[in-house]
């Protein structure tokens, strides 16, 4: 679900319809969440037990932290777990293939199976973001989130869970925990934001990615100010 398609604009509205009765409620935080991981879901809901299952294991790892004098190995069992992860779906082939062309040269037997798996999306801003919360709390920046649907929340929030930035607990958490406020100002600079950023992406980045993918298709028929204009 782009955020430049009609998908987006109706699953935006009724998000945002339910949220106005429920912001005043301690349900809104779920309503949010459900919502998130929906808008994820639509890309490939085979993925969902993944992102659940990072979000998890960072929080349990942090819940441990702050019982256990053995800070360091739950740090590690976060970074080691969300590294590992991210590092199978992203470089898992490309490792693969590079061991078969080595162990080709040896003649060996054998060949290392390919993990055949597709890269979910935002796989690498919910893993850094989940894993920074860890890390935060480790160094006694922040405190301890108790609440498991804020901090699935924090991770999943579907405007910034494909496209990034990548949130530190710092910034988001604390505003997920106030009883948000709705005001003309919030509503006129949020819609400025969104069609600066779609006029951007629609009347700029998609026209120029023609002639980006074009250079790109065959670099070598191009010259070299060609390429670094298509690179800058």
């Amino acid at each position: 679900m782009l955020f430049h398609t009609w998908h987006f604009a109706i699953f935006f509205m009724i998000v945002y319809l339910v949220y106005l009765p429920l912001r005043r409620t301690r349900f809104y935080l779920h309503w949010l969440l459900l919502a998130s991981y929906f808008f994820y879901g639509w890309w490939n809901p085979l993925y969902l037990p993944l992102i659940a299952y990072s979000t998890a294991v960072n929080y349990y790892a942090v819940v441990m932290m702050s019982r256990s004098r053995r800070r360091k190995l739950w740090l590690a069992v976060s970074v080691v777990n969300s590294l590992g992860v991210l590092g199978f779906f992203k470089y898992g082939a490309f490792v693969a293939d590079n061991l078969n062309s080595l162990l080709s040269m040896l003649k060996a037997p054998f060949v290392v199976p390919s993990p055949g798996v597709l890269l979910p999306v935002g796989i690498s801003f919910y893993t850094f973001q989940s894993m920074s919360y860890a890390i935060d709390f480790y160094r006694g920046e922040i405190e301890r989130e108790p609440s498991f649907i804020r901090f699935a929340t924090f991770v999943s929030l579907f405007p910034q869970l494909v496209a990034g930035p990548i949130e530190r607990a710092a910034n988001l958490l604390p505003q997920l925990r106030r009883k948000p406020e709705i005001s003309r100002e919030n509503i006129t600079d949020g819609l400025s934001m969104f069609l600066v950023g779609l006029f951007k992406k629609v009347a700029l980045a998609d026209y120029l990615a023609l002639y980006v993918d074009k250079v790109y298709a065959a670099p070598g028929q191009f010259d070299g100010l060609s390429l670094m204009l298509a690179t800058f």
